[in-house]
C-alpha cells in the first residue's frame, strides 16, 4: 500500500474529488502512515511507521522537530524488538535514562572504568591497573585433583582442602597405629590385617610398593594385593636394626643361654655289714610351671594401619 499524504482543500470539492480524498485518508490511517520517510503532513504527536530498514519496521512518534523511536518490528521473523537506546527509557541521554530507571552511580551501578572492564576474553584487573588475561570462570578441583595436588588453576572448597591435607599428612606405604577399633573414612589408611584389595582402587600405595622394594603381598598376581598382617597373635613390631631388611618376619626364638646348677654324687663304697658294695647314685625330676600363654615384653595394643 502506497504512502498517502492528506491535504485539506481550501474550497469546496466535487463529489468525485471528495471521495478520492477520503480514500487517501482511510488508506493512510490503515497503513499507519508507513513509508521510507516521514510524510510531510504528519502532525505533532502523530505516530508513523518507517519502512526504510527493509524488513525492520520502526515505529516513531513525531515531536514537531524530530522523530523518536518507540520500538521496531522484524517482518522477517515476525518479532517485536524493544528499543535499547539509553536503557529503553526513551531518554535523550544516559543520565536521564538512569534517572528514569532509578539508578544512582556509585550506589546502584558502577561508573565505567576501563581498568575494571571484564571483557569477553575474560580479563580482570591487576593491582597496578594492568589486565589479567586468559581467565575463564573459576572451576572447582575434583577429588582426584585435590589429592594429586599438582593443578594450580583450580579452586578448592573446604572439603577438598581437608581431603588434600589428610592425603599428604602421611605418605603412601607408611605404617602407623590408630587409637580405635576401625579407621574413619576421612583417613586414607587400611587396617593391616592381611586383607586383599584392588590395585586400581589404591594406585598410589601399589606404586609405592613397586618402587620401594615391596611392602605388600602380590594378591592374585594380576589385579589385587594384600596388606601386611600385623594382627597375628604373638607377633610384635620391632625397629629395623642397622643393615636389617624392611618387613622381615622372624619366628619366635629363645636366645642361646646356659644355667649353672649343682649335683650331689654318692661315691662307690663297700659296706661293713653283710659284705655288700655300693655304686654312684643320681636322681632327676621336673620343676613346677610358671608364667602365661606366651612370651612377651610389656606392651600396649593399637590398631595397625598402612596409609594409601
Amino acid at each position: 500500500m502506497a504512502q498517502k499524504e492528506i491535504s485539506i482543500p481550501g474550497s469546496p470539492l466535487s463529489g468525485a474529488a471528495m471521495v478520492s480524498n477520503l480514500v487517501d485518508l482511510f488508506e493512510s490511517i490503515a497503513s499507519n502512515r508507513s513509508g521510507a520517510s516521514r510524510p510531510s503532513d504528519v502532525q505533532n504527536g502523530e505516530i508513523w511507521v518507517d519502512t526504510s530498514g527493509g524488513t525492520m519496521w520502526t515505529v516513531k512518534i513525531f515531536t514537531g522537530t524530530a522523530d523518536v523511536t518507540l520500538f521496531s518490528v522484524n517482518t522477517s521473523t515476525q518479532s517485536f524488538v524493544t528499543s535499547v537506546a539509553n536503557g529503553g527509557t526513551g531518554a535523550a541521554n544516559a543520565a536521564d535514562a538512569r534517572a528514569a530507571l532509578g539508578l544512582i552511580l556509585g550506589q546502584h551501578v558502577q561508573a565505567y572504568n576501563a581498568n575494571i572492564v571484564i571483557a569477553a576474553a575474560g580479563k580482570l584487573p591487576e593491582l597496578d591497573g594492568s589486565l589479567l588475561t586468559n581467565l575463564a570462570g573459576p572451576t572447582i578441583a575434583t577429588n582426584g585433583e585435590a589429592l594429586d595436588a599438582t593443578n594450580n588453576t583450580k579452586m578448592m572448597t573446604p572439603y577438598r582442602t581437608k581431603q588434600s591435607i589428610f592425603r599428604y599428612r602421611s605418605h603412601p606405604g607408611a605404617i602407623g597405629f590408630y587409637f580405635g577399633s576401625s579407621v574413619p573414612t576421612d583417613i586414607r589408611a587400611l587396617v593391616c590385617d592381611g586383607g586383599t584389595y584392588s590395585r586400581d582402587d589404591y594406585p598410589d600405595l601399589w606404586a609405592y610398593h613397586l618402587n620401594n622394594g615391596g611392602c605388600l603381598g602380590d594378591g592374585d598376581g594380576f589385579t589385587s594385593f594384600t596388606v601386611p598382617n600385623l594382627m597375628t597373635p604373638n607377633v610384635f613390631l620391632r625397629a629395623i636394626p642397622p643393615g636389617g631388611t624392611v618387613g622381615l618376619y622372624q619366628a619366635d626364638e629363645l636366645r642361646s643361654h646356659s644355667h649353672t646348677y649343682g649335683r650331689l654324687n654318692f661315691a662307690a663304697h663297700t659296706g661293713s655289714t653283710g659284705g655288700g658294695t655300693g655304686g654312684e647314685v643320681s636322681s632327676s625330676g621336673t620343676t613346677g610351671s610358671t608364667g602365661g600363654s606366651e612370651t612377651r615384653s610389656k606392651n600396649r595394643q593399637y590398631l595397625p594401619i598402612i596409609y594409601y
